[in-house]
């Protein structure tokens, strides 16, 4: 299980996006990353692989879109509150 740390102890915010359009997503990242305090860590435009995508890149942090083809939104959340529940 990956520690929980609060945001007022780390430096960085480490968040992933998830969003199925191209367009959405990459504007998503610019925004997110013109910010002192985060870093997007990576972008995914779907769920398939979510628990991979989670341990590999263990954010504090994840914006999720609800609907996307494949696995839906709401697994990932359901999967991603099994591996850590503290994610935000």
């Amino acid at each position: 299980m990956l520690p929980f740390y609060t945001l007022h102890t780390i430096n960085m915010v480490r968040l992933i996006i998830y969003e199925d359009k191209d367009i959405l997503r990459e504007s998503l990242r610019l925004m997110f990353n013109g910010m002192a305090d985060i870093e997007v860590v990576s972008t995914f435009s779907n769920c398939n692989t979510v628990v991979q995508d989670i341990n590999n890149t263990k954010p504090h942090v994840v914006l999720m879109d609800i609907d996307m083809p494949g696995r839906n939104g709401i697994y990932g959340v359901e999967k991603i509150k099994e591996i850590n529940a503290e994610i935000m």
